[in-house]
C-alpha cells in the first residue's frame, strides 16, 4: 500500500492507449493532462477541458444523408480521375475511366444543386469533409499507415474541401434562388448517438463473438438509417420512436452480452426483432409514398 500511494504521488499514469489502442491520440493526451501530477499542468478550468473535448468531438460530425451521398460520390470520382491520369501517363488508355469520371461529375453537379436548393452551403460540405479528414487521420495513425498512402487517401478530401470544391458549388448554384432557410447540419439526433454507442459496444466484443454475430452491424445501420429518413421527413411520431427503441434494445443487449448476463443466442433473437422493425418501417414508408403520389 505505501508503494502504491507513492506511485500515485510521483509516477505519471500509464497512457490509456497502452491498454486501448483504438483511443484517439488527442483524447489520450487530454486524459494524460487531466491526470498530471502538477496542478499547473492540468486544464486551468472546466471550460478549457470542455473546449478540448469539443474539438475532438468534431470528428463525430454526422452529415445528413444528402451530404453523405455527395461525399461518397466525390471520393469515387476523385479516385477514378487519379486512376485515369496514371493510366494515360503510363501509356495506357485511360479514356474509359475518365468518361466514367465525367458521368459521376455530372451526377455530383445534380446532387450539389439539390443540396443548395435544400438550404445547404459549401461551408456545410467543407465541415463534413474536415470531420471525415480527422477520422481518416486517426485511422491512419492507428494502423501506422505510410505517409504516401495517407496523402493518397486524403487527396479527395483536400480537393473537395479546397478551392475546387468552392468553385464547383458556386457553378452548381448558378440560376438557383437562394433558399429561405439554411439547413441545420450540426445536431446529432438520438439515433446517431445510440447507433454509434451500439457499434462501439459491438466492436468491443471478442473477435469470435463478432464473427458469430455478423449481422449485428447491418441491423444497427438499418435501424439508424430508417430513423434518420423518418426524422428528415418530419415523421417524429410512433414509427421513429419504435425504430429508436429497437436500436436502443440492441445496444443494451450488446452491453449485457459483454457483462455475461445474456448469451449470443439471446442477442441474435433481439437483432432479428430489430431487423423486422426496420423492414416494417420500410413498408410503412413505401405505403406513405404511394399515397402521396396518388394524392398528387
Amino acid at each position: 500500500m505505501p508503494a502504491l500511494l507513492a506511485s500515485h504521488v510521483s509516477e505519471p499514469a500509464p497512457p490509456v492507449r497502452e491498454f486501448r489502442a483504438e483511443v484517439p491520440a488527442r483524447f489520450n493526451e487530454i486524459i494524460q493532462q487531466c491526470l498530471a501530477k502538477d496542478p499547473a499542468d492540468r486544464f486551468p478550468s472546466g471550460d478549457e477541458l470542455a473546449k478540448a473535448l469539443g474539438d475532438i468531438r468534431g470528428r463525430e460530425f454526422r452529415a445528413p444523408p444528402l451530404l453523405r451521398r455527395f461525399m461518397r460520390n466525390a471520393e469515387i470520382s476523385t479516385a477514378l480521375l487519379l486512376a485515369g491520369t496514371v493510366m494515360i501517363q503510363g501509356g495506357r488508355n485511360g479514356f474509359g475511366v475518365n468518361i466514367i469520371f465525367i458521368a459521376i461529375l455530372v451526377q455530383l453537379g445534380s446532387a450539389a444543386r439539390r443540396l443548395l436548393r435544400e438550404g445547404y452551403a459549401f461551408e456545410d460540405i467543407r465541415a463534413a469533409l474536415l470531420a471525415e479528414s480527422q477520422l481518416h487521420k486517426e485511422e491512419s495513425e492507428a494502423i501506422q499507415e505510410r505517409k504516401l498512402m495517407r496523402k493518397v487517401t486524403s487527396l479527395w478530401l483536400r480537393v473537395w474541401a479546397g478551392k475546387f470544391g468552392r468553385v464547383f458549388f458556386r457553378a452548381a448554384g448558378l440560376g438557383l434562388k437562394k433558399p429561405k432557410q439554411r439547413a441545420v447540419v450540426g445536431a446529432e439526433p438520438t439515433e446517431f448517438a445510440i447507433g454509434r454507442a451500439a457499434t462501439e459496444a459491438f466492436d468491443a466484443l471478442p473477435a469470435a463473438q463478432r464473427k458469430q454475430l455478423g449481422g449485428v452491424r447491418e441491423a444497427i445501420g438499418l435501424l439508424e438509417e430508417r430513423a434518420e429518413v423518418l426524422r428528415a421527413g418530419g415523421d417524429t411520431g410512433a414509427r421513429l420512436t419504435q425504430a429508436v427503441a429497437a436500436l436502443e434494445k440492441v445496444r443494451i443487449g450488446l452491453l449485457r452480452l459483454q457483462a455475461g448476463t445474456i448469451t449470443a443466442g439471446d442477442l441474435t433473437a433481439q437483432v432479428a426483432e430489430a431487423r423486422e422493425i426496420g423492414e416494417r418501417v420500410d413498408q410503412l414508408m413505401e405505403a406513405h409514398e404511394e399515397v402521396k403520389q396518388l394524392l398528387a
